[in-house]
C-alpha cells in the first residue's frame, strides 16, 4: 500500500520535474497532464491521512499519540483552538480516536448499551478517508454489541458473537469515535461510557 503511494508520489513529482521526457516516456503533453492528474487524485487523501495517522499511532513522543495501534484514547474535555489534531474539534461530542492495524488479523470493536436520550457513534475510516462503515446509535442501536473489522484480505467466517462483519478496503483503519456531552456536569458519565468501547482481536466471552 505505501510502496504504491511512494511510486504515485514520486511519478507526480518526475512528470512535474522532466517536462522535456515526454518523447522519452512515449506520452504527449495531454497524456502525462492525465497520468499526473490521476496519480494526484489516487495519492492526495492517503498521503495527507498519513500526516495524522502517523504520530496519533506511531510517534510516542508526538502530543497527538493516542497509544499505538488498536487501542483507544478518549477526551472529555472541551477543547481550544491549541488543539490541531484535525481541523474544527467537537465540544458536545468528544472524541475517542483509535487506529487498527489490519495486517495481520481482525479487531472486534465492542460496544456498550446506552440510554435512549444518549448520542454516540464509531466512524470507521480507510486510508483514502473514505467512511466505510458506522457503529452507533443510528446505525446500529443502543444495545452492546461486538463487531468485526477486517481488512481487505481476510476471508474468514464471522465469529460467535459477533453481530456484524465489516471490512474495509486498506489494512489501517481509522476510528473516530464521538459521545453526546450535555455540559460540564455530564462529563463523568460520558467517561463511564467512554471506558466500555474496547478493540481486542477476539469478541469478549
Amino acid at each position: 500500500m505505501f510502496r504504491e503511494l511512494k511510486v504515485t508520489a514520486w511519478l507526480v513529482l518526475a512528470l512535474a520535474l522532466a517536462p522535456t521526457a515526454y518523447g522519452q516516456i512515449g506520452t504527449t503533453p495531454e497524456e502525462t497532464r492525465a497520468i499526473a492528474k490521476e496519480a494526484y487524485v489516487y495519492a492526495f487523501a492517503p498521503i495527507a491521512s498519513y500526516g495524522t495517522w502517523s504520530k496519533q499511532a506511531t510517534m510516542t513522543d508526538a502530543p497527538e499519540y493516542v497509544g499505538g495501534f488498536n487501542t483507544f484514547r478518549h477526551y472529555s474535555q472541551t477543547f481550544t483552538p491549541e488543539n490541531k489534531d484535525i481541523v474544527t474539534p467537537n465540544n458536545d461530542t468528544p472524541y475517542s480516536w483509535a487506529w487498527l492495524d489490519l495486517r495481520a488479523e481482525p479487531i472486534v470493536l465492542s460496544v456498550p448499551k446506552v440510554p435512549k436520550d444518549r448520542y454516540y457513534v464509531m466512524q470507521l475510516i480507510d486510508l483514502f478517508t473514505y467512511n466505510f462503515g458506522y457503529v452507533g446509535v443510528r446505525a446500529t442501536g443502543f444495545d452492546t454489541g461486538n463487531y468485526l473489522i477486517a481488512g481487505p484480505n481476510w476471508t474468514g467466517e464471522k465469529p460467535k458473537g459477533v453481530a456484524k462483519v465489516i471490512q474495509a478496503e486498506t489494512e489501517i483503519v481509522g476510528i473516530l469515535g464521538r459521545t453526546s456531552l450535555d455540559g460540564p456536569s455530564d462529563v463523568k458519565n460520558v467517561k463511564a461510557i467512554q471506558k466500555k468501547y474496547r478493540l481486542a482481536p477476539s469478541a469478549p466471552s
